[in-house]
């Protein structure tokens, strides 16, 4: 293919503004051109190490030589999978194996251990390369893999989903179809870890524009990081989980941020009842829901939230039309699609949903569907239009949730349980005092509470861990003689 699309406007926004901020990480500035030079000496590492492997680990951390690493990555026309280092070894190398990751980049500038089967660069290497030549002239074209992300799986090995050049290259051109007004003078807030793909949108987005971004420390409260940097920093263009609002609703009537122009809620849900007590934080802000799953790389439908007459389901905000590259159906429990009010499962096609995922024909069967001639997603989303050509969204139509924008599949904490103790267990999920949703995991006579939460902690990410445990002597059954889990969650 030509150099076109996002790949090309990202390489000429390097270039033409050197002199700029592209990042501000820990309250420390780094250029377009640190940025260039930076990317310029992992380039060679990566061809010399991985010059026909596909794909490359990163221990990811929150620094600049994350950044510039993953930009190298795609201009080497290699993909990335991200590491999180203080996830289960287990769990990593597993997600390792499955990218087939020949290559394995430490961004951290700690010593990481227990992947001693994968070549490993460090910054260190980083640090003393000599630079290579920053250029378009690698063969990308439309199928060439970008990131392979990986969700949770019901039967406890994570998913993964490979994102290609076309799906991320579609994805920018339906964000600039938004026409957000977005100038190099931008502040981009960046929260999210980089397992999740909202991360991808929150530095790919300002990088084309030649704006700066700036990072949230993983250190200390994150809401609190994230207050302080709305406010110290003056972001304009603020992309936010609608749990951080939650957890700053004490502090409303003290919150001002007059240079937030555009606020994105993703990631969950958003309760429109906090989102209406939160518009007078962010007074010259146009606020908007932002959904989408993992496989239709990051967003796929957009609803501008309208103060006087906000649209909204139990409380959950309208999640609006689908974006330009996106088409979006529902259907019903044998596949048919219906219109209007009905409700169904959300399913979604396009130039920016993923092909399928990593070798795993068996989820394909079941995740995706045909729809005259087209492949559709489906999101297992409860859904329906309204009379304008609106999505609501009604809640999930299994057992998998979104706990502080994290996707997880309760199934997976379930089968976890059952590997270890082979005990009943059922894990659910509730609403604290603030409305946050959490984890609780019932037990069915365990033995040993304290040893079965410890033990979990080895072998989950901490974000799939149950914030509250229960056990008890037997579990309620409904009329179709299987556990009544409705009846469970009425006893958080």
């Amino acid at each position: 293919m030509s150099n076109v699309g996002f790949i090309s406007r990202l390489y000429h926004s390097i270039q033409e503004n050197r002199t700029r901020n592209a990042f501000c990480i820990n309250n420390e500035y780094y250029t377009y051109a640190q940025l260039n030079e930076l990317v310029s000496k992992i380039l060679p590492l990566i061809n010399a190490d991985s010059p026909t492997r596909d794909t490359v680990g990163i221990v990811v951390a929150n620094s600049i030589y994350t950044y510039a690493t993953i930009l190298a990555c795609w201009f080497s026309g290699k993909a990335y999978v991200p590491i999180n280092r203080y996830l289960p070894l287990e769990r990593n190398n597993t997600i390792l194996k499955n990218a087939e990751a020949a290559l394995l980049i430490n961004c951290t500038g700690d010593v990481v251990e227990g992947y001693e089967t994968l070549r490993a660069i460090d910054v260190d290497a980083i640090n003393v390369s000599v630079a290579g030549s920053l250029n378009l002239t690698q063969n990308i074209d439309e199928q060439t893999l970008l990131y392979i992300l990986f969700t949770s799986g019901s039967t406890g090995v994570p998913k993964g989903v490979p994102i290609c050049y076309e799906n991320l290259d579609a994805f920018i051109t339906s964000f600039d179809a938004l026409g957000f007004e977005i100038k190099a003078a931008d502040k981009f807030l960046q929260m999210f870890e980089f397992t999740f793909d909202v991360s991808i949108a929150s530095f790919v987005v300002p990088l084309v524009y030649g704006a700066c971004t700036y990072t949230v420390s993983s250190e200390g409260i994150k809401y609190i990081n994230v207050l302080k940097i709305l406010r110290d920093k003056q972001i304009s263009f603020a992309c936010l989980v609608p749990s951080i609002i939650t957890y700053l609703k004490p502090y409303f009537d003290r919150i001002e941020l007059p240079a937030v122009k555009y606020c994105i809620l993703t990631a969950e849900a958003s309760n429109v009842a906090d989102i209406q007590k939160w518009k007078p934080c962010v007074p010259n802000a146009e606020i908007y829901n932002l959904y989408g799953p993992t496989e239709a790389t990051i967003w796929c439908t957009v609803y501008k939230f309208d103060p006087s007459a906000p649209k909204s389901y139990n409380e959950m905000m309208a999640i609006g039309k689908p974006l330009l590259q996106v088409k979006a159906i529902i259907i019903d429990e044998n596949s048919t699609v219906v219109t209007g009010s009905v409700k169904g499962q959300l399913c979604v096609a396009g130039k920016q949903v993923t092909a399928g995922y990593l070798n795993n024909a068996e989820k394909n069967a079941e995740s995706f569907i045909n729809v005259n001639g087209e492949l559709y997603y489906k999101t297992g989303d409860l859904c329906y239009w309204d009379e304008e050509g609106d999505l609501y969204y009604c809640g999930r139509m299994d057992y998998q949730v979104k706990v502080n924008g994290h996707r997880i599949e309760l199934g997976e904490i379930e089968a976890a349980v059952r590997k270890l103790y082979a005990i009943n267990n059922v894990a659910t999920l509730y609403k604290d005092k603030d409305g946050i949703d959490k984890i609780c995991l019932f037990l069915e006579n365990c033995e040993d509470v304290d040893a079965l939460s410890d033990t979990l902690k080895k072998v989950l990410p901490y974000y799939m861990l149950p914030h509250l445990v229960k056990n008890m002597e037997s579990f309620p059954i409904n009329n179709s003689n299987k556990v009544d889990r409705v009846a469970l969650k009425e006893l958080v």
